[in-house]
């Protein structure tokens, strides 16, 4: 948090063919989140990734880029409430061969 901005931010994380966290985390209670989520895949290759948004394990929202390279301009608006815990994943639907994907989630806070 910064004041009541919200930013998270990945990294490069290689994802296989196994479900693979890109973040983890719950928002503070009394909370809700406003924002978007933003996923990028940097195969290079015809595989397949999907990236899930999860509420307290619950899979609430997949997005999947086919067969090719994720231009960074995929926003999905979200919100999130105090308190649930957000997980959110990626994996390779083709094969066990490992992608670097990245998500960033960006929006403000409300109490």
């Amino acid at each position: 948090y910064i004041g009541n901005h919200a930013y998270a931010y990945s990294g490069e994380i290689s994802a296989n063919d196994n479900e693979t966290t890109m973040l983890d985390f719950t928002l503070g209670a009394n909370q809700y989140f406003v924002g978007k989520v933003q996923f990028s895949y940097f195969g290079g290759t015809n595989q397949d990734c999907q990236h899930n948004i999860k509420i307290n394990g619950e899979l609430i929202q997949r997005y999947r880029v086919t067969s090719a390279q994720s231009e960074p301009d995929n926003f999905l608006p979200i919100i999130f409430v105090g308190g649930d815990r957000i997980t959110i994943t990626s994996k390779n639907l083709v094969d066990s061969a490992s992608l670097t994907t990245l998500v960033t989630v960006t929006g403000r806070i409300y109490a």
